[in-house]
């Protein structure tokens, strides 16, 4: 079986950047919308993102990871230490997540409007990390310019994909 503690460590990496920023963050621009320039808060984003990995954590035990059955606790969107505490739960348990890869159903449901069977596609604890670790970044890169928009700086990493910030250096050390 694939080694997947990696990817696992990278994920974890993500959340510790989310609590980053948080701490670095008033409790008013995390819940701060400004309408029409982003309609969603940062606290927002960063539900959608924890509520993910909620959902794939509970799919590694039964073999389903539905991402529609988010619970949408408000608490992760409106209270920082809330969502600091929930991410912190997260992460212990990516992190007591077995190492080695194996098959997880996804159900996800697009477009679902009741009148068609959901979806159910044939995944892996392998591809669904993958998955969170792109879903997660997306997010990232639209709370940093959230918060470009509210007149904060953030690291210069945050919201960029790895294979980015790899690309970058490249370039950069080529040119030297």
């Amino acid at each position: 079986m694939k080694d997947i503690s990696q990817l696992i460590s990278t994920n974890c990496q993500l959340l510790a950047q989310s609590v980053e920023m948080i701490e670095m963050i008033s409790s008013e621009a995390y819940t701060q919308r400004e309408s029409p320039l982003y309609a969603s808060s940062v606290g927002e984003h960063l539900r959608h993102v924890v509520e993910h990995y909620q959902m794939f954590l509970s799919g590694v035990e039964s073999g389903v990871a539905d991402y529609d059955a988010r619970i949408r606790d408000l608490r992760i969107s409106t209270d920082p230490a809330f969502a600091k505490w929930t991410i912190h739960q997260v992460g212990l348990a990516l992190e007591h997540m077995p190492s080695s890869d194996k098959p997880v159903s996804v159900r996800l449901a697009s477009s679902h409007d009741g009148s068609h069977p959901m979806i159910v596609s044939d995944s892996s604890l392998c591809r669904e990390l993958q998955y969170l670790q792109a879903h997660t970044v997306h997010h990232f890169a639209l709370i940093a310019m959230i918060l470009r928009l509210q007149g904060m700086e953030l690291a210069t990493d945050f919201g960029v994909a790895s294979s980015t910030i790899a690309h970058k250096e490249s370039q950069l050390s080529s040119s030297n």
